[in-house]
């Protein structure tokens, strides 16, 4: 019942003052109390109307369909991968940015905002500019698609997609063992390229089954086991090891191990907490499986789901306010744009180095596709008037400009870059 309507239809009280009730002793029969009723009804209609008004004028609470007029107002055009958070959020901060307009930082800030938190900026005269943060990576391809070719079974098999996974889809896979006797049960995983000397951490996110016991390894020695019943780290072996415990009965277990360069990643089944991996297998017997990442570091960061190459994600370093922090350098020789040599921000260009934006699972979208003419279309809007946009490279281990385009001694020099058409005007 709404509110006019309950006061438009509410009898006042002997003595009582008409804030008590509107409806008249004649009016108190059921055709009366309709008609009151309907006059109640639209004056709660229109009430919700006021309401709806009001909210459609303030970012954070508007109502889907008025983003694109509130974007509109601030000559923001919400990008066709632009999810509604990101919108909302990008509108809510345009007065914040747009003091910054035409300038490296506000470009380089619009674009972290709409995704893309790794874009650097060249200019002709040999300048560099870039938002201060870390990289991070996933460097397991088919990180929750354990039924692919690329990890290898070992007297196991894997049943994909059969249980509510952390992130709230259906894309846990189940992990069951064979009866092959004083065997290894377990997925192998070799990395492509082959892991460099240096420490990283190999995670995986389980859940218990008829088995309780998981040991992960990084290469034949480093090994971390876990009981998945207590949620405890079990016996190390030239590693060190974490778990976290999640809802649903499920942990995220990670080991960090040193490389000496080639090793290959292990997630065993095992009965006891030793450093013995073999046992006979009871057909049937296994637990569930979710997630796993490898990245060059001491801990296990926020997860990254990649399919058929690496992928990863940045995460912006803030000054005190939260904003973010703005770097620049000088590079070693003036970048050759095409056209001719010109001051600062007269011609420029746009680099996407990895960590590309996540949802791209590694993968750059083509030249002419809706995402590369958004973010043309996003740079016209930001750039100075005068300046110049002459190239956007989607940059896949090759560099472009300038030289070492490598992420902590990881080397992705093998791929291809891909060039978007830059904005005109």
């Amino acid at each position: 019942m709404g509110l006019y309507r309950d006061f438009e239809t509410r009898t006042p009280t002997l003595g009582a003052t008409e804030a008590d009730g509107l409806a008249p002793a004649w009016l108190t029969r059921p055709s009366g109390v309709a008609w009151l009723g309907a006059h109640g009804d639209l004056k709660d209609w229109l009430a919700g109307l006021a309401k709806e008004a009001v909210k459609a004028r303030m970012a954070g609470i508007a109502p889907a369909d008025a983003l694109a007029r509130l974007g509109a107002e601030r000559q923001l055009v919400r990008s066709p991968v632009e999810d509604e958070a990101s919108f909302r959020a990008r509108i809510q901060a345009a007065w914040d940015l747009w003091q910054y307009g035409g300038t490296a930082y506000g470009l380089l800030r619009a674009l972290a905002t709409a995704g893309y938190p790794s874009a650097t900026l060249q200019t002709q005269t040999g300048k560099q500019y870039s938002l201060a943060g870390t990289s991070r990576f996933n460097l397991v391809k088919y990180s929750q698609t354990f039924d692919n070719a690329v990890w290898q079974k070992i007297n196991t098999t894997i049943t994909p997609d059969c249980l509510l996974a952390p992130d709230g889809t259906y894309s846990a896979d189940r992990l069951e063992e064979d009866a092959t006797a004083s065997a290894h049960h377990r997925l192998s995983y070799v990395p492509s390229p082959a892991l460099p000397a240096g420490q990283f951490t190999f995670s995986v996110y389980a859940k218990a089954g008829e088995r309780t016991m998981l040991a992960l390894r990084i290469g034949g020695t480093s090994q971390a086991n876990f009981n998945l019943a207590t949620g405890t780290v079990g016996t190390l072996n030239a590693a060190t090891a974490t778990i976290q415990a999640l809802s649903d009965g499920w942990y995220r277990c990670a080991v960090t191990a040193t490389a000496v360069g080639g090793e290959t990643l292990y997630v065993n089944l095992i009965t006891a907490d030793t450093l013995t991996l073999g046992y006979a297998g009871i057909p049937g017997h296994g637990m569930w499986l979710w997630g796993a990442q490898l990245e060059a570091n001491d801990l296990a960061t926020t997860y990254i789901a990649t399919a058929s190459v690496p992928n990863g994600g940045f995460d912006l370093q803030l000054d005190a306010s939260g904003a973010p922090v703005m770097t620049a350098q000088d590079m070693t020789a003036p970048v050759h744009l095409g056209g001719s040599p010109a001051e600062l921000w007269s011609d420029f260009g746009v680099l996407l180095p990895k960590p590309w934006p996540t949802r791209w699972l590694g993968v750059a979208p083509a030249d002419g596709t809706t995402e590369a003419k958004a973010f043309a279309e996003l740079v016209r809007s930001w750039k100075a008037g005068h300046a110049r946009c002459v190239k956007i490279v989607v940059v896949d281990g090759k560099t472009w400009g300038f030289a070492g385009l490598t992420w902590n001694g990881w080397n992705w020099g093998t791929g291809t870059n891909t060039t978007w058409t830059p904005p005109v005007g």
